[in-house]
């Protein structure tokens, strides 16, 4: 999740939905700054590890076999 080009959160794709609608109420409530403060520190270097394990070949074969099956 990005909030101002900022990666905030990494949630499975499962979970976007109410993930997003969630940190959407926290961001009415809160504000821009404090959600930015309450970013998890770990998210950027989970988002890049995510990014270069689908990056690679196999994965990309197998991510289109899952998606041409449902």
């Amino acid at each position: 999740m990005f909030i101002k080009g900022k990666i905030v959160r990494v949630v499975p794709e499962d979970e976007m939905v109410e993930a997003l609608v969630a940190e959407a109420e926290k961001l009415v409530t809160e504000g821009i700054d404090a959600r930015l403060a309450a970013a998890d520190a770990g998210a950027e270097r989970e988002a890049e590890e995510d990014r270069m394990a689908f990056s690679r070949p196999e994965a990309a074969t197998s991510t289109k076999r899952r998606s041409g099956s449902r």
